[in-house]
């Protein structure tokens, strides 16, 4: 991690409401929303859904829960997220993905409306992360 992104980074850890993931999440729990998440590593690879009934964070973690699942993202190491839409077997969707600092697919989060496209797109417009090392 170079200096810039070292900084940024710590800056996310102590003031968590600075970087826009945040908010979609937050929004996920306030409006009781249900969405799956993938997460696909380098060995694993995992799916599941939740509606998420209350929120934390924790020094960059924003945690997720619902009656019987917990999910984490840490924060600092998603460095761009990007919201589109995807017709899947006829039926339109928003899919927010977030990336790595070497332009990997962290996570991909559906959701099953294009409601939420139009919503995080303006979360996103609003807050904007500022990784942008010289």
């Amino acid at each position: 991690t170079c200096a810039c992104c070292a900084r940024e980074k710590n800056n996310i850890r102590l003031n968590h409401e600075i970087h826009p993931l945040y908010w979609i999440l937050e929004s996920l729990v306030n409006e009781r929303e249900t969405v799956t998440i993938q997460h696909t590593g380098k060995h694993t690879s995992h799916s599941m859904s939740i509606s998420p009934v209350s929120q934390r964070t924790n020094e960059g973690y924003f945690y997720l829960n619902d009656a019987n699942k917990n999910l984490s993202i840490d924060l600092t190491e998603v460095y761009n997220v990007r919201v589109q839409i995807d017709v899947i077997e006829s039926i339109p969707t928003t899919a927010l993905m977030g990336f790595n600092s070497f332009g990997h697919t962290l996570f991909e989060l559906r959701h099953n409306s294009t409601e939420a496209f139009h919503h995080w797109n303006r979360l996103l417009r609003s807050t904007r992360l500022s990784t942008s090392c010289s």
